[in-house]
């Protein structure tokens, strides 16, 4: 299953590790490339402060040495005489590195096949993997995803004092349910809490449990499509409705037509609605508006940018709410209290917001 690997890989360099307390704890990793005696390797990790490092060697008959210094074990990929950047490249392999003596053996042109010692965690991933690999598709309506879900699900219970356990729960973390995240977070030994993967995972329960009914809305400020200035405390008095999309959401564009009928049924009576995009593409937002008939409201981009005009993934309106997947809906009162959440991690289902408006409003 390298394709779940490469996702918790992937997964990995889109965080940051900048709260973590550094203990630097140093790592020494060595071994051999059965087949190939010259040429270079590498070793891709992520260090102390959340940066990918790539590292290289000359092999040495064969041999290869690195060292360095993690605060826990962390994801790595080897690779050697590659022939293209494909997950499924024969000279590369994926493994969890760890502080301590780690030493590998690995065939040229068959790095799938490599062995890791000296790696607790790799012991724990590569029995994770085997339970995936004898997964029965046959006779059975749960589609592989469910049945790995399931297997990782397990996992995670019966092994709270593993860190591949707060890898695989920051992996499912939008996927499974606000309260079954929970509980499984609960279960994990504080050790594994702490733990950067742990810290995620935290923070995603806090963020939503902050943005759940009863809690006061966050307030913020942004500019629309049309260059409008625009504030949540603007709409004070009346209830608003942010719904969380992209131009590039299949579901978010599916439902506006029916968000288009709630808006002209109940605007008149004190409904609004602000669209909050996820959207890179300002030209695919604009298009998207335009062609789905979404412009009757206030349009705005969800995403902060720095002073260096990137992306900051911590100060987005989405970040503020806690929004993990789209689409999000979260419906505020007249006093800027929230009262419903709908769709996405953590809300309920978005036939129950037709429900409340109609409560509301009839």
């Amino acid at each position: 299953m390298k394709i779940i690997f490469l996702a918790i890989f992937l997964l990995a360099t889109y965080f940051t590790r900048a709260q973590l307390k550094i203990i630097n704890k140093q790592f020494h990793f060595s071994g051999k490339i059965i087949g190939q005696k010259n040429g270079t390797v590498s070793l891709s990790y992520i260090n102390n402060e959340g940066k990918q490092v790539k590292d290289s060697c000359f092999l040495q008959n064969g041999n290869f040495y690195f060292k360095g210094e993690i605060i826990e074990p962390t994801l790595a990929v080897l690779r050697g005489a590659i022939k293209s950047l494909a997950d499924d490249d024969p000279n590369s392999a994926g493994f969890y590195l760890e502080p301590g003596n780690i030493t590998a053996i690995v065939e040229k042109n068959h790095f799938n096949k490599i062995r890791i010692r000296g790696s607790k965690t790799q012991r724990e991933f590569e029995m994770l993997q085997k339970k995936y690999e004898v997964i029965d598709n046959t006779n059975t309506a749960d589609s592989a995803y469910e049945k790995i879900a399931k297997i990782n699900y397990e996992f995670i219970t019966i092994h709270p004092d593993s860190y591949i356990s707060a890898f695989q729960l920051a992996l499912y973390k939008t996927r499974w349910s606000i309260d079954s995240v929970c509980m499984l977070y609960d279960k994990l030994n504080p050790k594994i809490q702490e733990s950067f993967y742990g810290k995620d995972v935290a923070e995603t329960i806090n963020a939503i449990k902050n943005n759940t009914p009863g809690k006061m809305a966050k307030p913020f400020t942004s500019i629309d499509i049309n260059g409008e200035s625009v504030s949540l405390s603007n709409f004070r008095g009346r209830y608003v409705l942010l719904d969380f999309w992209a131009s590039w959401c299949a579901p978010c564009r599916q439902g506006n037509p029916h968000l288009i009928e709630l808006f002209k049924k109940y605007h008149d009576k004190g409904f609004n609605i602000l669209g909050v995009s996820e959207d890179y593409n300002t030209g695919a937002w604009k298009t998207a508006i335009r062609k789905d008939g979404i412009d009757i409201w206030h349009n705005m981009l969800g995403l902060k940018k720095d002073r260096n005009g990137k992306i900051d993934d911590k100060k987005g309106i989405d970040k503020i709410y806690g929004v993990q997947t789209l689409p999000t809906k979260i419906l505020i009162d007249p006093n800027g209290i929230i009262i419903g959440r709908y769709g996405g991690t953590g809300g309920e289902d978005e036939s129950n917001l037709d429900i409340r408006l109609k409560e509301i409003f009839q």
